[in-house]
């Protein structure tokens, strides 16, 4: 069983994610900032990352950069909370996500994309 990064700075995004997780029995860390996305990734070597690219100042692409640097086999998915910008797929990806899901958050597409990478051998 792997470890989840959430990196969110929104309240409701962080719970509706954590719920999921929760229902899957998947253990988590949530983290807001780059230094603690940093210190997450190298204490904890999550297998999954899902990193909500509307965090604050651009944090959630960077997140997705860091983690691909630190925890190079994790599954990265990167989510949008409400809104969706047609360049952010492109940017999640050049930025190191291996999924992208647009739009409010779909909790069906994120059980989904879970259920794909734990299906996978990158954990």
């Amino acid at each position: 069983m792997c470890t989840v990064l959430v990196i969110s700075d929104d309240y409701v995004t962080k719970e509706k994610i954590g719920k999921v997780l929760e229902g899957m029995q998947l253990p988590a860390v949530v983290a807001a900032t780059e230094f603690e996305v940093t210190r997450a990734c190298i204490s904890r070597r999550p297998g999954i990352v899902i990193a909500d690219i509307e965090t604050t100042g651009g944090v959630g692409f960077e997140s997705i950069a860091t983690a691909r640097r630190l925890a190079r086999e994790a599954y990265i998915i990167a989510v949008s909370r409400n809104r969706e910008e047609p360049r952010w797929a492109k940017v999640a990806e050049a930025c190191g996500a291996d999924e992208y899901i647009p739009g409010r958050l779909s909790l069906a597409a994120l059980i989904s994309a879970i259920e794909t990478c734990n299906g996978s051998d990158r954990d």
